[in-house]
């Protein structure tokens, strides 16, 4: 422990982990109490010294521990986290996502605030983690505070810290960041123009591979990439001529219905494996990484699999006639955000989108 003066220490462990500790001796319970500040790679020894006296007004002015019992060791900001991400998990649609907010966190939030108590996080330790990366890592920088943000609305919800979320951005943050929307603008992913799908789709014909059959069969139905990896047999009407993708594997929560053409239908009959995936290999669904890696293979990996669903949405809009709007959005299983429009749309217009999906089919196919 090397000593700052006013409370302020450097501890240094045997390990060599850096952090900065403000120890205050309380006046009631006599007792030294360390509260950690962050890591001295991300907080500044000038951060450092502000938020080691703003604790020591806060710990001399507080009522301690509770008299004659014994410390409570308040929640951490990485433990509440941890315990957040995996209480939330189960409703994301992409179990990527537990992993993702996980490593952003790890490797942006915890080595500055993971070991900070929740009700101490103020808008300077939130400032010591997004410093550093907002104007290099702007669409980085604006996860991690939307993650913090949401990990401590949840704390404060059930009363583990008190006032108003030092990680939010109206009215807060926003006063202090530049938009980052007009830092970093918003970059789509790549998708390989209309015009040269159907080339592309003759190619993946040409290749006798379950990940190729599953590729041009998430082209012709522009659906994402884990409704089709995933797809498994019970889905598939083949007398019907439907895909019902259940509610639990679609990204909005809701049941969603897909034509079949005689293309998608062909591929269906084609790979009929003895799995209970559509597209398995060794009895398994396609790996996440499947569709990039034949991309790549095929010398397209400028394109990403899921730039198919923009490649469609433009020939729709551009090349195919009598279509609605509405219809393409649905066919894409786009999430209404106007309340007054998800009022009004009752039904998933399967007839309107059999005659789209079968236009699509054709004009890949010519």
């Amino acid at each position: 422990m090397y000593n700052d003066g006013n409370g302020l220490y450097l501890k240094i462990t045997t390990t060599g982990n850096k952090s900065w500790i403000c120890r205050v001796r309380h006046p009631v319970t006599k007792r030294l109490i360390d509260r950690s500040l962050g890591n001295p790679s991300t907080l500044s020894l000038k951060a450092a010294r502000t938020l080691c006296a703003r604790e020591r007004i806060a710990i001399i002015d507080s009522d301690g521990y509770p008299r004659g019992g014994v410390k409570e060791t308040p929640k951490t900001f990485k433990e509440y986290a941890l315990e957040f991400i995996q209480r939330r998990s189960p409703e994301w649609s992409n179990a990527k996502h537990a992993s993702q907010w996980t490593n952003t966190l790890t490797t942006y939030a915890f080595p500055v605030i993971g070991s900070v108590a929740l009700s101490d996080i103020t808008t300077q330790h939130i400032k010591a983690v997004l410093d550093p990366i907002w104007t290099t890592k702007t669409e980085t920088a604006s996860r991690v505070r939307q993650r913090i943000e949401a990990i401590l609305d949840a704390a404060i919800t059930e009363e583990l810290c008190n006032g108003t979320n030092p990680a939010r951005w109206k009215g807060h943050l926003s006063n202090l960041y530049p938009n980052p929307s007009k830092v970093s603008p918003v970059r789509h992913q790549p998708a390989m123009p209309y015009s040269d799908v159907p080339a592309f789709v003759r190619r993946l014909q040409a290749r006798d591979s379950v990940s190729a059959r599953a590729l041009e069969f998430l082209i012709l139905c522009a659906c994402r990439q884990s409704e089709v990896r995933l797809m498994t047999w019970p889905e598939i009407d083949l007398e019907a001529r439907l895909w019902t993708i259940p509610a639990h594997r679609m990204k909005a929560r809701k049941e969603h219905r897909v034509p079949l053409t005689e293309r998608m239908v062909e591929i269906l009959i084609e790979v009929g494996s003895d799995s209970d995936f559509v597209f398995a290999i060794n009895r398994k669904p396609l790996s996440s990484n499947a569709f990039r890696a034949l991309m790549k293979r095929m010398k397209v990996d400028q394109y990403v699999p899921h730039g198919f669903r923009s490649s469609f949405r433009d020939w729709a809009a551009e090349v195919s006639t009598g279509h609605s709007w509405d219809t393409i959005e649905l066919a894409l299983a786009h999430s209404v955000t106007n309340k007054t429009e998800a009022a009004c749309r009752r039904g998933d217009q399967i007839e309107k989108r059999v005659k789209l999906m079968n236009n699509w089919g054709k004009w890949i196919k010519n």
